[in-house]
């Protein structure tokens, strides 16, 4: 135990040593790290927010199922309960002759005696129908559109056909870009985090030359370069939590208020700042390693 732990600050040493003989190498390297991983995380957080603001809209993909006006009160609970089965349904409401009225003359303010015309009431009871999560899209709305066309009782139904199309059309063109960009910036940053930990590396070149020449294993020199990657990813993360967070707070103070869901981070700032430092770490050891195997071979 105690030779581990020798030979662990051994280690430690060797590493802070080289940081210190090579600052401004590492310096270089802890802020392009620290960029990469701002242009990433930035990606992310909007990627997150947006899809957040959309999963607020899908909530605006309902049903109307229009009632025959001699379909009794009682059959009317039937006809939801037998609704609020189907897999696809999150939310009915019975909007009644008398209630559809109602709403009627308060949106339509002052026009209210466009109705007074009609001997009786002219407009049908409904029932609104709010769909669950994975079923807002066209595939969803049309199946349920299926199951209620069985129902005898139904009249007309109405969903928006176009609008959905063209809202699940845009979900999944989202999601896809996302993907794939996101994609994109995480291999450019690993191929960048690598290359700036290879620059330092070759900088170094004679040094590791010399430690191969005198017997040195592959272990004894790839450690203190190990190490020296996760302290680099670690001071980078901490760098672009910095700019992040600064950025945020700077942008609250001067976005308007409908915008402002658009720039928060949608996670506890401590969930956030470890993801990003575990992150900053992963990626210093991972482009160590990539380099060290390029360069060592």
């Amino acid at each position: 135990m105690i030779v581990i732990i020798r030979h662990v600050m051994y280690f430690m040493k060797e590493a802070a040593q080289n940081i210190k003989t090579n600052l401004l190498t590492n310096i270089i390297a802890v802020i392009t790290i620290s960029l990469a991983l701002t242009i990433l995380a930035f990606f992310f957080i909007s990627y997150i927010n947006i899809g957040n603001v959309l999963e607020v809209f899908s909530t605006e993909v309902q049903i109307t199922a229009y009632l025959r006006d001699d379909v009794s009160e009682e059959n009317i609970m039937k006809i939801k309960e037998r609704i609020m089965g189907f897999s696809e349904v999150g939310s009915v409401e019975y909007i009644s002759k008398d209630m559809a009225v109602k709403m009627f003359r308060q949106s339509i303010h002052g026009q209210k005696g466009i109705l007074e015309g009609f001997g009786t009431n002219p407009l049908p009871a409904s029932i609104e129908i709010g769909l669950k999560k994975d079923f807002r899209n066209s595939k969803g709305v049309k199946a349920l559109v299926a199951r209620l066309n069985n129902i005898k009782e139904i009249n007309d139904i109405q969903y928006g056909q176009e609008w959905i199309d063209r809202f699940t059309a845009f979900l999944i063109f989202f999601k896809t870009a996302g993907i794939i960009i996101g994609l994109f910036l995480l291999t450019a940053t690993v191929f960048i985090i690598s290359n700036t930990i290879k620059l330092t590396l070759y900088a170094r070149r004679e040094e590791i030359e010399i430690m191969r020449l005198v017997g040195a294993t592959e272990s004894f020199i790839k450690i203190p370069f190990f190490i020296e990657g996760l302290f680099e990813g670690l001071s980078g993360a901490v760098i672009a939590f910095i700019i992040l967070y600064s950025s945020r707070y700077i942008l609250l103070n001067s976005t308007s208020a409908p915008f402002v869901s658009m720039i928060n981070i949608p996670f506890p700032i401590t969930d956030f700042m470890l993801v990003l430092f575990i992150s900053g770490i992963t990626l210093g050891l991972f482009g160590s390693f990539v380099s060290l195997v390029r360069f060592l071979k």
